[in-house]
């Protein structure tokens, strides 16, 4: 009698246990394990990424919140990221992308290195070298809806290359992205169709594709890298009286004790901005009416 009872609890547990195990293996079915990794330098690249690509792969961010896509230096756990990736895309204009990751990417044969910039026309810093020195250009070239599309182009062709069978749902979602971003533009034209100040005061001169293709002017207070001098400062003060300046953009890595003297000056309002943040949409919007008001 004890024999047949332990021959039927053991029977029991054995089929517990393999109910359990098909629970696990059911439930592992339904999570991201098993996805390719695409590894990009920013978030803004990975709000495209997912926009054009929806949820088949697993998109990792090299620079992390705060941090600066000019002088950031990458961790070994990222270097690891990048090796296991299908593919990387750089936006081809940022300072630790030339300083670091080309070779890099380089020496990784199955990795589809994509430069999301290709085909866009390059602003010249001022007063920089020659315009022949590709160093010297504007890197913030993904402050522009319009620029954006070309961005979201050169996507979704490395990823129609790359990923053949998703071909169809990708060339799907970019219609829809390319629609996105022509409704953003009409936004932007509108709220700025009739402001009379054309001008803007930055601190760090993130939005020079913004302003260009706004017909905008803007104002930086840093130069070369470096905060405005003295003189500097008193021309900027003096040009931005003569623009009628109203609105300082001041990106959220800086504090704001280093423009709250020139805005008392000018009177003009402080608005912090992110060009960097993943929701991308809002800061552009939000920037538009900034200027707007």
């Amino acid at each position: 009698m004890v024999k047949k009872s332990f021959r039927s609890a053991s029977c029991f547990v054995t089929l517990l246990s393999f109910a359990l195990l098909t629970l696990t293996v059911s439930c592992a079915g339904n999570t991201p394990v098993g996805k390719d990794n695409i590894t990009v330098s920013i978030e803004p690249l990975r709000y495209v990424m997912e926009s054009i690509a929806g949820d088949r792969y697993n998109i990792n961010v090299l620079t992390p919140a705060g941090a600066s896509p000019e002088t950031y230096q990458l961790t070994p756990q990222q270097l690891t990221q990048l090796r296991e990736s299908r593919m990387y895309v750089r936006m081809g204009t940022l300072g630790f992308e030339s300083n670091q990751l080309n070779k890099i990417t380089e020496s990784i044969p199955h990795i589809f290195s994509v430069k999301a910039s290709a085909g866009l026309t390059p602003l010249w810093k001022e007063g920089y070298g020659s315009e022949s020195d590709s160093i010297n250009t504007d890197p913030h070239t993904w402050t522009s809806p319009i620029n954006m599309k070309t961005i979201a182009k050169n996507i979704c062709e490395a990823l129609c290359e790359m990923d053949t069978t998703n071909r169809e749902l990708f060339s799907h979602n970019m219609k829809h992205f390319s629609e996105h971003m022509d409704s953003i533009d009409a936004s932007v034209r509108q709220m700025l169709a009739d402001v009379p100040t054309r001008s803007f005061l930055v601190y760090h001169p993130s939005l020079g594709y913004f302003a260009r293709d706004y017909g905008l002017r803007q104002i930086s207070l840093e130069h070369n890298g470096k905060s405005p001098s003295a003189e500097r400062m008193e021309r900027l003060v003096k040009q931005c009286r003569e623009d009628s300046v109203r609105v300082i953009f001041l990106q959220k890595e800086y504090s704001e004790r280093s423009v709250r003297a020139i805005a008392e000056e000018l009177d003009a309002k402080i608005v912090v901005v992110n060009p960097l943040s993943y929701d991308w949409n809002t800061e552009i919007l939000n920037i538009a009416k900034a200027l707007s008001r």
